[in-house]
């Protein structure tokens, strides 16, 4: 058991760190730290991980 959530925890660090191709011209924006916010795709992803850290942290006992 040890071994498979090293492997799933090594494999969750790797897909975290791919970047997402998301844009359709495919090349990164460099927008700073203005680009999350810009489209309302983001904005929604943004709000969306807010939510369940808020929902996370209620729960925590």
């Amino acid at each position: 058991m040890q071994k498979f959530f090293a492997t799933a925890v090594t494999f969750a660090a790797t897909i975290a760190t791919v970047p997402a191709f998301a844009h359709v011209t495919g090349f990164e924006h460099s927008a700073g730290a203005g680009h999350p916010v810009l489209g309302i795709d983001h904005l929604l992803v943004l709000l969306a991980v807010g939510v369940v850290a808020g929902i996370v942290w209620l729960r925590r006992r």
